[in-house]
């Protein structure tokens, strides 16, 4: 693969670039960034041809025609081939790799870039096979991060306007915003429209914007909890409780996260059990939201599991026999469970 990273290749000359991977959001990004840059560098003076290979007109031969031209007119060419791996796909007769597409790739012309775009979703390139072991060193790859990552994701955003937020803030912006980074990258961009020029935002500042963001679940305070964040909880249960009436139904989510946090760090204990076999028997129907009970394993020790339990029994018992503030009685209950030894 190449040895340069994303970053550095916006400042590159390279003749062939590939982006792929299944981050349609990033490739997309940075594939305007390159076309914007490679303009600059012409000084506008450059001629842009797009090409899909969805289109019937499109082949591997129009690839290389449009690629090897030279203009009188310009000083450079960017072409821009959308779908490149449609070309290859086994189903398709005319996958075999054309000869004069290897020679070209083996010999670029070096007044052209070509941009290769291959958005994925469950298949992966073959780099030890033509055309794309000629390509490895052109090749880089945009990959959605996993949920967990997603706050990190969030952070580097910020970064990259010269703006510094905190891990909580960023696990709130990610919790109350739709996983999906399109969504995430306009929901930092209002932030900074709104900051603008402020060097770092915090969680309150976060906050006192997010009236139009989407509707919490209690499952987003479940896992607030399990994660020992005591501010994003706090915030969750407000929204949560501000919409209707869930304390009984949060103690009881909230007990049976517990109890298969418990039984986890038994099993643990034991270190005989595969993934598997530990989602299967603390008695998860997924294995999406394991991670969820690991993490809280490990931030939550057995002793502290002993007093969620009493802090839960007692919460209960005050909602099912006290006409105080329910609202209270959650928060309370909150602070006291996440609070105890954090």
């Amino acid at each position: 693969m190449t040895k340069f990273t994303k970053k550095e290749l916006l400042n590159l000359q390279l003749p062939i670039i590939l982006l792929y991977g299944n981050d349609t959001f990033s490739i997309d990004e940075m594939l305007s960034k390159l076309i914007s840059n490679l303009m600059k560098n012409g000084n506008d003076r450059s001629e842009y041809i797009y090409l899909d290979a969805d289109d019937k007109e499109c082949s591997q031969m129009s690839i290389v025609d449009a690629a090897s031209q030279c203009s009188m007119l310009t000083e450079n060419r960017i072409v821009v081939v959308r779908r490149f791996n449609k070309l290859f796909e086994k189903k398709k007769k005319t996958n075999v790799v054309n000869q004069n597409l290897i020679n070209y790739l083996e010999h670029p012309n070096p007044t052209t870039c070509l941009i290769l775009a291959a958005s994925l979703e469950n298949e992966k390139l073959d780099f030890s096979t033509l055309p794309y072991k000629l390509l490895k060193d052109y090749a880089f790859e945009f990959q959605v991060p996993y949920d967990d990552k997603l706050p990190a994701w969030v952070i580097n955003r910020f970064k990259e306007n010269d703006v510094n937020i905190d891990l909580e803030t960023a696990e709130l912006i990610v919790a109350q915003t739709d996983s999906n980074l399109s969504m995430l990258a306009n929901e930092i961009e209002k932030i900074l429209l709104f900051y603008i020029g402020k060097q770092y935002i915090s969680l309150q500042d976060v906050i006192n914007i997010s009236g139009n963001s989407k509707q919490y679940s209690v499952f987003d305070l479940i896992k607030s909890v399990g994660n020992r964040n005591m501010l994003l909880s706090i915030s969750i249960m407000n929204n949560l409780l501000s919409i209707s009436s869930q304390e009984i139904l949060i103690i009881t989510l909230l007990r049976d996260f517990f109890i298969k946090v418990w039984k986890l760090q038994e099993l643990q204990m034991q270190n005989v059990f595969t993934k598997d076999e530990l989602i299967r028997r603390i008695g998860l129907r997924s294995a999406y939201f394991f991670g969820d009970y690991v993490k809280a394993s490990k931030l939550y020790n057995s002793e502290d599991i002993s007093k969620v339990f009493l802090i839960l029994a007692e919460a209960d018992k005050n909602l099912k026999s006290t006409s105080n503030n329910s609202k209270l009685i959650i928060e309370q209950a909150l602070v006291n469970i996440i609070g105890q030894t954090a």
